[in-house]
């Protein structure tokens, strides 16, 4: 189980944020207390982070790379609370623009920018363009935040961003990672009961879908299991080699073949 959670309370009538992660990090077979989840924007923006690490990471930056552009205006932009949340908004769209330039530019090798006018002058066929632009509107965060900002010595406020990008205010306490739900739990008063059925109906949710249902096991634990299951019952070994062998052309994702003709291309092209 992973998580990190933030719960505002007072030093002396002053507000403070008590926050706390895991360390936790898996590559699927073994997991280990190595990764640090907790990352600074500023000074006084710590942000916690949950999911893929590697993205959680770049919207840390992203944000950090926001705040610092406040810092440069003249006057600085000072972020007030009312104002807080709005912010954040900002910082989510700014860091979806990241993703869907590095999605274009992986399918299409050319920035966001330029696939947008290359449509609007039609140089595009429609159907690649509505499929593109619908693709980018599916692509989530792959992580969660909390986002913690102090204004001065006034107040504290703390935000949690879902993996779809929504922003939520939180009051008094925030949570994210997989032991979220228990955690929530605990600080409504909520009893073992109601905290479990509420987990076994998050987790039903994504076991009934087959795409949502893989992205729950571990893949290299449950490849290895898979293998040590048809070793012992049919003395079969199930290679690497032998799994690449059997896979069909139409099980590849698009966005792979098209990862691998893009390297071919730029490993084929002569150097200028």
């Amino acid at each position: 189980m992973t998580l990190c959670i933030a719960a505002a309370c007072q030093d002396r009538g002053k507000p403070r944020i008590i926050i706390g992660t895991d360390w936790k990090a898996g590559t699927g077979e073994a997991t280990s207390e190595v990764q640090d989840k907790l990352c600074w924007a500023s000074d006084c923006v710590p942000v916690l982070i949950a999911g893929n690490v590697s993205r959680a990471k770049q919207f840390a930056d992203t944000l950090k790379e926001y705040l610092i552009h406040l810092s440069k205006q003249t006057p600085p932009v000072v972020i007030e609370e009312y104002k807080a949340v709005d912010h954040i908004h900002k910082v989510v769209a700014l860091f979806k623009g990241k993703l869907a330039e590095e999605y274009v530019s992986m399918k299409l090798g050319i920035g966001y920018k330029a696939f947008r006018e290359a449509v609007g002058r039609s140089e595009i066929p429609s159907s690649i363009a509505t499929q593109t632009f619908n693709e980018i509107a599916r692509i989530d965060l792959e992580c969660s935040v909390i986002v913690c900002i102090f204004q001065g010595k006034k107040s504290a406020n703390i935000f949690r961003v879902d993996t779809e990008g929504a922003v939520h205010t939180c009051d008094h306490f925030a949570a994210i990672g997989t032991g979220s739900t228990i955690a929530e739990g605990k600080t409504t008063g909520e009893d073992s009961a109601i905290i479990t059925r509420k987990t076994m109906a998050s987790f039903a949710m994504r076991w009934d879908d087959l795409s949502l249902r893989l992205s729950l096991v571990p893949g290299k634990e449950v490849l290895r299991s898979l293998r040590e299951r048809i070793q012992a019952t049919l003395s079969v070994s199930l290679t690497d080699a032998k799994i690449v062998d059997a896979i069909r052309k139409d099980e590849i994702a698009p966005e792979l073949v098209l990862l691998v003709q893009n390297l071919e291309a730029f490993r084929a092209a002569p150097v200028q």
